[in-house]
């Protein structure tokens, strides 16, 4: 218990340390030489790629299998958990700034990036909800393997990635920081998403080919 503590203690640090980089430090753009911007920017694509690759290969079947015969099961999300989340603290506060502002909303145009980023929290929180917070959090091991097709997730596959992507995309500041990261975030969620798919289609079998067939699109409804 004390190490699943511990690793959804992370959990919420990495949460409030980029939640503070992205209200706080981004909006800050600071003005940079063409030069110094293209070494940020290469620099902190670095640095996401770090945070995927983990995130990426650690949630794959067969490295589950082999992580299965040497580390015990409740503890197995706990360390998928902490090692994430110290990822995203050093991607965070290891981040370069690369200066820029792109856009600075007002008036009507404000008002509905604030209601496209707030609609995209409240997505969030009610698609991990359905999975279990806790579980995602790494306080408590999965139960089994069910799929869970309520809510949301009867509209997308998958409704946790579509509310982020409203929260990186709909900020009422745009700074090259903000845009780097989203374009950075989005890319690494279009290659993902089908990898991911692969192995819910391995673990679940027909009712997930039936999920796919009910359930259109992945992410974006219309488009993706």
């Amino acid at each position: 218990m004390l190490f699943r503590s511990a690793g959804a203690l992370l959990f919420a640090v990495a949460l409030a340390g980029a939640g503070y980089v992205m209200l706080r430090v981004w909006p800050a753009a600071a003005t940079l030489d063409a030069a110094r911007t293209g070494r940020a920017l290469m620099f902190n694509a670095g640095l996401f790629l770090l945070f995927a690759a983990h995130h990426s290969l650690l949630a794959r079947t067969r490295v589950k299998h082999w992580l299965g015969r040497r580390i015990p099961a409740p503890q197995q999300r706990s360390l998928y958990v902490a090692i994430a989340s110290v990822l995203l603290l050093i991607v965070m506060f290891g981040w370069r700034p690369t200066g820029h502002r792109v856009y600075d909303a007002t008036g009507w145009t404000r008002l509905a990036l604030q209601i496209a980023q707030l609609a995209g929290v409240v997505l969030i929180l009610l698609a991990a909800r359905v999975i279990d917070p806790l579980e995602l959090a790494g306080l408590r091991p999965p139960a089994d393997t069910r799929l869970e097709v309520r809510g949301a997730y009867r509209v997308v596959r998958h409704p946790i990635y579509l509310g982020f992507l409203l929260v990186v995309w709909t900020p009422t500041t745009m700074t090259g920081d903000r845009l780097w990261f989203a374009l950075l975030s989005t890319g690494y969620l279009a290659a993902a998403i089908p990898w991911e798919e692969r192995s819910m289609q391995r673990a679940h079998g027909a009712p997930y080919e039936a999920y796919r067939a009910r359930v259109r699109w992945r992410v974006i409804p219309g488009l993706y």
